[in-house]
């Protein structure tokens, strides 16, 4: 007989409610320990998805048993073992819905642990027999010492468990991974059997019960499915993962670049992890960042599974308190970095969106975050041409936010409102000073208005084409006005040469090239497939013609190409940010594309000519197309311009010289009689003063007359 010690935590997560109706709020990092720290071999496997169900699978559980009719969700458990040099432990995870403030379906786990291998089986017959399958209960309090003793002798479990031959036609198999079909009657004790005897020699036991889906399914020996849907979800994950090459079919070459990779792989995480913890930025660590960059073989799912992730990532994006833990800070900044789509997660977790005054940018967390930046640019700084794939990846995080401002929540898998997304890039850069994405910002920017700029050289070049096209034939007398020229540019398809409806996109960043090409065919019906504006608009764009910036372009074309361009008050927060960034040009054009009007102080800001309204060259180039812009003028100064244009019009419509016709002579003459009835209507003489008057007086004299006094006195 034996006596093991059995621990326990749960999610943490802010409570609200009452045991019988609660909720949560936020996550807390993890809650009712009852041992001081994590095991750090069982914190690293937990970070690594090893006992995560899919993203969504919890919910799709509690669809499945609303659709049966059942009012509680049977809850997923997930078994295993973890080891890590002589650290080791066995394991449960008994996953239940939950909810949020907002009623969404969360997932939340109540882990139990014992040290060790190999008691997995004492593990299971407590949990099951003795403590009657405890699952998440927030209002379960426990504290550290508050552990459990099982003595093992009272498992006495008995007869074969793969006794019927469903069972024993499974172990026999030859599928690496067994899934149990969902219909198959199966108890927790029978999948554990199927998995201890399919593992092989110094292989760890792991099997999943009732699971709607799981994270990585290919790491575990026996499943059992809570569905159909789960089992054909399971069983295509699994194949998917199987159909990828092994790595004994590569080339040689390719081989030993693997190998390479592989064994820098686990010096990557130290140094980010020594990095994350230290702060101290070498130029080692960012050629060794550079060169992971530029290879294949480090793809997205490379740097989040087998890296970030084994460093703890989740936990931190799942912590609401992670920005008081410099580690953490510093960890999702740089995993923010390399992910770029994962930038705004960062900059959100940072809480840049609640800055309302400057006092708030001196807060611990951002001295961290904008410190590492720093650091790194520094670096960079003496070594400008040798880490363009960094400054690349922080160009496209930034990139990210700005091109999907047009995009409201929830589009394409954004997350945070527009309005959130302007304020946490606009605030970071703020803080930014001297930093990473302050530096690249400025390329940024720049290459925005040198793309807008050379929309307009291309105009003048499918101009010229035109021109010279048109010269010899008989149809030049068509190109005596501009309207003309941009109508036949718009619409008529070029005599020679390919069309350039594909092309490949250089990065700013020299000897770059993004991950993308560019499609600057618009599709659209109001023109034929190719025209001189379709081959010549978009040569030459970087920012611009990145394909998430496309729909932005096409208008921005119309804009300067024709002068024309459909308003659209997606493009205000455009406008704002640069109009908060200082680029105020960029601000003046995004809000003529949001309203057709440019805000006084942006107008002001810009330095255009304070008049009414002005046909403005904003693009100085010569021959280069005009660009209206109209300031957006307070009431009383429309009310001026009005009166101001009303006697204009009138004065020409009196006194400048017409055909005089007897209709324009009759209308002159008629306007000349009714306006000078009105103007002498305040003297004396006026007409109609005088006929009131008359009335007036011709009224009393018969009120009087008539009136019963002086007929009584006749």
């Amino acid at each position: 007989m034996t006596i093991i010690t059995i621990h326990e935590f749960s999610t943490g997560i802010a409570v609200q409610g009452t045991p019988e109706n609660w909720w949560s709020t936020r996550f807390t990092g993890y809650m009712n320990l009852t041992l001081a720290k994590v095991p750090a071999v069982l914190q690293n496997a937990i970070s690594n998805r090893l006992f995560q169900v899919a993203e969504g699978s919890v919910r799709e559980a509690v669809e499945t048993a609303r659709a049966a009719g059942e009012t509680t969700v049977q809850p997923a458990i997930i078994v295993r073992e973890v080891k890590e040099g002589n650290h080791a432990c066995s394991a449960i995870a008994v996953i239940t819905p939950a909810k949020d403030e907002k009623g969404r379906t969360i997932s939340v786990y109540r882990y139990f642990l014992t040290a060790g291998l190999g008691n997995l089986t004492h593990l299971l017959y407590w949990y099951f027999k003795k403590a009657k399958r405890p699952v998440f209960d927030p209002f379960d309090i426990k504290n550290e010492g508050d552990y459990y003793e099982f003595h093992t002798h009272n498992n006495n479990g008995a007869g074969d468990p793969l006794s019927k031959q469903e069972f024993k036609d499974l172990l026999a198999s030859s599928e690496e991974i067994i899934t149990i079909p969902y219909n198959l009657q199966c108890a927790p004790r029978i999948i554990h059997e199927l998995a201890s005897r399919r593992k092989k020699n110094n292989e760890l036991i792991a099997w999943a019960y009732k699971v709607e889906g799981l994270s990585k399914p290919w790491y575990f020996k026996a499943i059992y499915p809570a569905s159909k849907r789960a089992e054909e979800s399971i069983k295509k994950q699994i194949k998917q993962r199987e159909s990828i090459p092994p790595f004994f079919e590569k080339k040689t070459s390719e081989k030993i670049a693997t190998r390479e990779a592989i064994k820098n792989l686990s010096n990557i995480q130290k140094k980010i992890k020594l990095l994350a913890n230290q702060g101290m930025v070498s130029s080692d660590f960012l050629h060794d960042i550079e060169k992971a960059l530029v290879s294949d073989i480090y793809t997205d799912q490379v740097w989040k599974e087998d890296i970030f992730e084994i460093l703890g990532i989740q936990s931190i994006k799942d912590d609401s308190d992670s920005s008081q833990n410099r580690s953490s800070v510093r960890l999702f900044e740089l995993y923010g970095l390399i992910i770029y789509q994962e930038f705004p997660e960062f900059l959100n977790s940072l809480k840049l969106d609640k800055i309302s005054k400057n006092d708030d940018l001196d807060q611990e967390h951002y001295y961290i975050a904008s410190e590492l930046s720093r650091n790194i640019q520094e670096q960079i700084n003496q070594s400008p041409d040798s880490f363009l794939r960094l400054e690349l990846k922080a160009f496209q995080g930034m990139d990210y936010i700005i091109s999907n401002l047009v995009l409201e929540e929830g589009v394409k898998g954004i997350k945070f409102t527009q309005e959130t997304r302007k304020n946490l890039l606009k605030n970071w850069l703020t803080i930014d000073n001297d930093g990473l994405w302050q530096t690249v910002y400025q390329k940024y920017y720049r290459q925005l208005w040198k793309d807008i700029i050379q929309i307009a050289k291309n105009y003048i070049t499918a101009k010229n084409v035109l021109i010279k096209a048109y010269a010899q034939t008989q149809s030049a007398n068509q190109l005596s006005s501009e309207i003309n020229i941009k109508k036949i540019l718009e619409q008529e398809i070029p005599q020679s040469g390919s069309s350039n409806n594909r092309q490949q996109t250089m990065s700013v960043f020299q000897g770059v090239i993004s991950s993308h090409s560019t499609h600057t065919n618009t599709n659209n019906n109001s023109h034929p497939k190719d025209s001189y504006e379709l081959r010549y608009a978009y040569n030459n764009l970087q920012v611009l013609g990145q394909d998430n910036w496309k729909s932005i372009t096409e208008v921005m074309v119309k804009l300067i190409w024709y002068g024309r361009y459909p308003k659209n008050p997606k493009y205000s927060y455009l406008a704002e940010f640069f109009g908060d960034r200082t680029n105020y040009y960029l601000s003046a054009l995004f809000h003529t594309m949001d309203t057709g009007e440019v805000p006084n102080s942006i107008w002001k800001k810009c330095g255009f000519p304070a008049k009414y309204e002005i046909r403005l060259k904003f693009i100085d180039i010569p021959d280069s197309p005009i660009i209206e812009l109209s300031r957006r003028l307070e009431l009383w100064k429309i009310t001026i311009r009005f009166i101001i244009k009303l006697l204009i019009k009138s004065y020409q419509f009196l006194f400048e010289p017409y055909p005089y016709t007897p209709k324009v002579l009759l209308n002159r003459y008629l306007i000349i009689f009714v306006l000078t009835i009105i103007l002498i209507d305040g003297f004396k003489f006026s007409p109609i003063r005088i006929g009131k008057d008359a009335f007036t007086n011709s009224k009393d004299w018969v009120i009087e007359t008539l009136s019963p006094e002086k007929l009584d006195r006749k």
